[in-house]
């Protein structure tokens, strides 16, 4: 066999510990850092986003449990536009075909009225 002088043994390379609250922030120069509160503005280009939403209200009009027009007029009163109500416009319509009703909206439009 070889003697060990021959070949000698070297150590595994140390490995600095990483903090990790540090390690984004050291990586991360600081120019490149958002600043709280500051949104970048992004230009939109062509249509806005369309979201299109359908309830079906077969199963609770069978139970006459609801009528779907009274959801219909429920969603007319009741749903939000740049912060009002009743102010529907063009930004959402509602219409109404048997026991669907159908809701298209543009882009920032909360689901949870629905």
């Amino acid at each position: 066999p070889p003697s060990d002088s021959a070949h000698p043994v070297r150590p595994a390379p140390a490995v600095p510990a990483v903090n990790p609250a540090r390690s984004r922030a050291a990586r991360v120069p600081r120019s490149a850092m958002a600043i709280k509160g500051l949104k970048k503005k992004v230009a939109v280009k062509g249509k806005k986003a369309l979201l299109k939403y359908t309830v079906d209200c077969q199963q609770p009009a069978d139970d006459n449990i609801i009528e779907p027009k009274d959801l219909e007029k429920f969603f007319k009163d009741r749903i939000k536009v740049e912060g009002k109500t009743g102010n529907l416009g063009d930004k959402v319509t509602i219409s109404r075909e048997k026991s669907k009703i159908h809701v298209s909206a543009e882009a920032p439009f909360s689901k949870r009225y629905l």
